[in-house]
């Protein structure tokens, strides 16, 4: 069989080349179109930037004082809560109901000893197994781990 013969796909040795041909022109008004958009999207940049600087700016003094204020009414709560049942204080709690303001319990967590973590709340870290896998160019073995050599065209 004769190399122009040969087919994969349904594709020819010209299909190959003229792909290449309508790929460079893609990328060429691919580029032309990114190229006429830099300019409105760096000054729209720009002036996002600057309000959101402001508007951090004058939000600051009083998104803290929220968060002062929060720390503090639970703080009070809480100990006056604890004292109520500490004194077997029955009938009314002294804690008011104020519209507009709830209390609602969450959990969090804090790292006591990472070698313990079970492995269910574990999480690989992606960026640096691609990383290891481009360095070592997949010759090393990581237990748990295949890594697949992918090819993709860059077109210019």
């Amino acid at each position: 069989m004769r190399v122009q013969e040969h087919k994969v796909k349904g594709w020819s040795v010209a299909d190959y080349i003229d792909s290449a041909g309508v790929l460079a022109g893609n990328k060429r008004t691919q580029k032309e179109i990114k190229q006429s958009f830099e300019i409105p999207k760096q000054e729209a940049h720009a002036t996002h930037r600057a309000i959101t600087t402001a508007e951090k700016e004058e939000l600051s003094p009083l998104v803290e004082k929220e968060k002062d204020l929060k720390e503090k009414m639970i703080e009070w709560r809480n100990a006056t809560l604890q004292y109520e049942i500490d004194n077997r204080h029955e009938g009314v709690s002294i804690v008011p109901d104020i519209p507009g303001i709830k209390f609602r319990e969450y959990w969090h967590f804090e790292l006591a000893d990472a070698a313990d973590v079970p492995r269910e709340f574990l999480m690989l870290d992606e960026k640096k197994i691609k990383e290891f896998a481009r360095s070592t160019r997949g010759n090393i073995e990581v237990a748990g781990i295949n890594f697949i050599k992918k090819t993709e065209i860059a077109s210019s």
